[in-house]
């Protein structure tokens, strides 16, 4: 009685206040205005100016704006927010800067504690322009009762999963084996985000980019874009095409939970924390399957999450899109397990290709390079067992895999090939790039990760990445095995064929890694493999492949020593493997986030450029006039009135006085997609610029309103209708799979 009441009590108290918190957001909210007009004057040394001090505030996130006069340049001055009695991190606001183009600065300001004594400032560097400000106000949101709402509904679940937890406990309905799992699942998510948990960012190669496309997927979704095509305000506001060659599925947890009024690291945070707990239970039950042993596919799980390729990806480079596909890699290889080791006959071959085409959608919607790298690890794979490939229903899978592969993903992949057919991004023009120095050395299969903070910064991306050399030992150990023939005398364990492809296939990504690896002979051979090589631009990418590949084939290895009678020789060759595991991973997390640079980021609102390498860029470009709000040029003879830049377009009114056409070129990078209309819905000439931007062609004695918007493609629209319809389509198929092995189990 008393657990059925608890079960009603705890989810009535939580949905009282998330109630609560819903009231809240429904009543209007406050506006603060400060008459804080004054001057900057110029002076040889740097000073703060106070802008206003004093200023009360109840607890919630804020909108705060300061106006100031516009100005030609850029200033180098920065406005912030700060109280020194407010507890540490119970104020966060990262400013503004004072761009030109602009009237007013914008940023957001979460305040956990009520505020006293804030005070509003300038930071003015030396010999800073004379400039005016204005009004400061101080808005209120619902962005701090929403972010409540999400932690307390968030809490309620683990309450009570908690509590469900201990009631079967209770009453003896959980095994030992059931135990393990949760506390040894736990601990190995515990130290794979450790760096997520430390409550700032690690400053990665490749952290600032990641974090500017969820900023901007977050923009794109509040303004009703979906799917996300071009990313409106990014860079600058000016259009990139990093949605249709980059895809962004994935953000767009961390982009609604910024919507939700959670800061850019820790929504950023969070995303890695999920991300990782994913990777560790999809991991698992992949290898479950394939093993049929708890132990033996927890070990496999910790290779492969704490593999020093995943830590170096996510720590150290920042690499989101690999952190994501890393979770669908063991699903495309427990897929092709299945197919190649199975019996066709059996009723259960029939639903192999959900796993493979899952697999292969979850890659290509993450990570474009990780799944070229998956394609070319497939043909091997297929290579391999050309005599079973064209077995009748090993065949058919494969095709429903294909058919279901594009379907899925057919809103992605026709954008794509559309852009990379079409228009001339720089992507396309790094043919040219070797490779073949950036590879690895031998020195980064020995190297411990304690003096990691003794590289130089020359060495720092490469040799920073270290590879177990005790798994390296296993893999050796295995191949003689192999080779003394030892392997022939274990039957009926499908896995082990499948960790003698592994074997091979670890050794062979563990070798392209290496700077040894004649990468620059290969790319002069032929056109394709210059156009393919140049894409991959680090050979250690291939270690993350190498990483799923070894754990297969450790996990093969200890699974026959587990099976032993030697206890001794069993345990000892766990704890060996585990120990060097964190060893290699978690004291390399450790000294990474010690010895290296982080940074607390809050809000990146409105300061969206930075472009990474500018793959996705128009060839050509230059990327140094991209500033933002810059205003529209117009040929001679024209003059524009109420210019209003929106999301991918702009409106305006013109005039031509020029008895010949003139032109507009608007902030906006120009991609296929542009058109141009006039008041009456007549159709504009639209085309690029010398600079690639957008140009409106107005003709003689042109005179009226112009607006300019971004239109996708009819055939991107069929795309999107045939994923949709493939989404419905592959989630029925599953189910009633489902539904059918539910009935033949029960049936024996």
């Amino acid at each position: 009685m008393k657990t059925n009441k608890a079960k009603f009590l705890i989810p009535s108290i939580f949905g009282l206040l998330i109630l609560i918190c819903i009231i809240r957001i429904l009543i209007p909210n406050k506006t603060y205005e400060f008459d804080t007009y004054g001057d900057i004057q110029s002076n040889s040394e740097s000073y703060k100016h106070i802008v206003c001090d004093g200023i009360e505030l109840p607890i919630g996130i804020y909108r705060v704006n300061l106006e100031y006069s516009p100005q030609e340049t850029d200033l180098p001055c920065f406005f912030n927010l700060e109280d020194g009695s407010v507890f540490s991190n119970g104020l966060l606001c990262d400013g503004d800067c004072f761009w030109s183009g602009r009237s007013q600065t914008e940023c957001y300001l979460w305040l956990f504690e009520t505020a006293d004594s804030m005070s509003a400032y300038i930071d003015v560097p030396a010999n800073t322009p004379l400039f005016h400000y204005g009004k400061l106000t101080i808005s209120e949101t619902n962005l701090f009762w929403s972010m409540i709402s999400v932690n307390l509904l968030f809490l309620c679940t683990i309450v009570m999963v908690v509590f469900s937890f201990l009631e079967k406990l209770k009453a003896g309905k959980i095994s030992t084996e059931k135990k393990f799992e949760l506390i040894t699942l736990g601990a190995i998510a515990i130290f794979c985000s450790i760096h997520f948990l430390l409550g700032f960012i690690v400053l990665g190669a490749d952290t600032g980019y990641h974090l500017e496309r969820i900023e901007s997927v977050a923009y794109s979704i509040r303004d009703g874009v979906f799917p996300i095509r071009l990313e409106s305000y990014y860079p600058f506001g000016y259009g990139y095409a990093n949605g249709i060659f980059y895809c962004d599925l994935s953000l767009y947890i961390p982009a609604i939970l910024r919507l939700l009024g959670f800061t850019v690291q820790g929504s950023y945070n969070i995303f890695g924390i999920t991300c990782i707990v994913a990777c560790l239970i999809v991991t698992y039950l992949c290898f479950k399957k394939i093993f049929n042993n708890t132990y033996i596919s927890i070990l496999g799980t910790t290779l492969y999450n704490l593999a020093t390729y995943h830590v170096f990806d996510s720590v150290i480079r920042g690499g989101v899109g690999f952190l994501v596909a890393g979770i669908f890699l063991p699903v495309l290889l427990y897929g092709y397990y299945r197919l190649f080791s199975e019996d066709p006959s059996d009723k259960k071959y029939s639903t192999i290709w959900i796993s493979i085409a899952v697999g292969y959608s979850g890659i290509i919607c993450s990570h474009i390079l990780s799944f070229e790298f998956a394609a070319f690890w497939t043909v091997v794979i297929l290579l391999a067992f050309i005599y079973k490939v064209f077995r009748k229903k090993t065949f058919l899978e494969l095709l429903k895999a294909l058919g279901a592969f594009i379907a899925l993903n057919c809103w992605f992949i026709v954008p794509f090939l559309d852009y990379y057919l079409t228009e001339n991004v720089s992507i396309k023009n790094a043919s040219a790039r070797l490779i073949q120095s950036n590879g690895l050395v031998f020195e980064n299969f020995f190297r411990l990760p304690f003096d990691l903070n003794e590289l130089t910064d020359e060495t720092l991306r490469i040799d920073h990445l270290i590879f177990n050399p005790f798994i390296v030992i296993l893999l050796i150990i295995f191949l003689i095995l192999w080779i003394a023939g030892v392997w022939k005398k274990i039957k009926n364990e499908p896995f082990i064929n499948l960790a003698k492809i592994c074997c091979i296939f670890a050794i062979s990504s563990i070798i392209m890694s290496l700077r040894i690896f004649p990468w620059d002979y290969l790319h002069d051979l032929n056109p394709l493999f210059a156009k393919f090589i140049s894409v991959i631009q680090h050979p250690y990418r291939f270690i993350g492949f190498a990483d799923l590949f070894a754990s297969i084939t450790v996990c093969a290895l200890i699974y026959v020593v587990w099976t032993q009678k030697s206890n001794i020789i069993k345990y000892c060759t766990i704890t060996v493997t585990l120990l060097s595991v964190f060893i290699y991973s978690v004291l390399m997390i450790e000294n990474y986030c010690i010895q290296h640079d982080y940074v607390n980021l809050y809000d990146l609102t409105m300061q969206i450029g930075y472009l990474s390498g500018a793959e996705y860029i128009i060839y050509g470009t230059d990327t140094e006039k991209i500033r933002p709000w810059i205003a529209p040029e117009t040929s001679d003879l024209i003059e524009i009135f109420d210019y209003e830049k929106r999301d991918l377009g702009a409106s305006f009114e013109a005039a031509n006085y020029s008895d010949t056409e003139g032109y507009v070129d608007l902030p906006l990078l120009h991609y296929k997609g542009y058109k141009a209309f006039d008041e009456n819905r007549n159709e504009l000439q639209c085309v690029k610029s010398d600079d690639f931007y957008v140009r409106t062609i107005l003709p003689a004695g042109f005179e009226g309103e112009v607006t300019v918007r971004f239109v996708s493609p009819w055939y991107w629209r069929v795309s999107e209708i045939v994923s949709y319809l493939g989404w419905i389509l592959f989630i029925l198929a599953f189910v009633l799979k489902k539904k059918s092995n539910l009935v033949n189990h029960s049936k024996e």
